[in-house]
């Protein structure tokens, strides 16, 4: 059985990685078989920003920066104000900050999103679908 084994381990390391074969095989036989997409609307043609929105993308960068900022210094370590750090150990394994990511990325893209929609006139007040109308 191994001399069975043995063949088909050095036939498969004489044939490329399976995304290239994959890729090969879908290009020419898989793609073609549906057709041309057409999606039936109409392709709006781009304007460039309008200066509320360009006012909102600006807001939207220094909101990043100020938030960004604000989390680096909650977890310096020899700085009293870094609460985010691990102030006993010291050791970055038992980072507190690590256990809190996903809320932190939340309200990044909270802080973002209000920085955004509050200039831009995209988002006015709480319009946020909270349940059935």
């Amino acid at each position: 059985m191994s001399g069975f084994l043995g063949t088909i381990e050095r036939v498969g390391n004489m044939v490329p990685h399976p995304a290239i074969i994959f890729t090969v095989l879908t290009e020419p036989f898989v793609e073609p078989r549906p057709g041309r997409y057409r999606s039936g609307l109409a392709v709006e043609a781009s304007h460039g920003l309008s200066g509320s929105e360009q006012q909102g993308l600006e807001n939207a960068g220094r909101a990043l920066l100020v938030f960004v900022a604000a989390g680096s210094l909650l977890t310096v370590p020899p700085m009293p104000w870094g609460i985010l750090h691990n102030q006993d150990t010291g050791i970055m394994a038992a980072w507190r900050v690590m256990s809190a990511l996903i809320v932190l990325i939340s309200l990044l893209f909270l802080v973002k999103g209000y920085a955004y929609g509050r200039d831009a006139g995209t988002w006015t007040a709480f319009d946020l679908p909270l349940g059935p109308r």
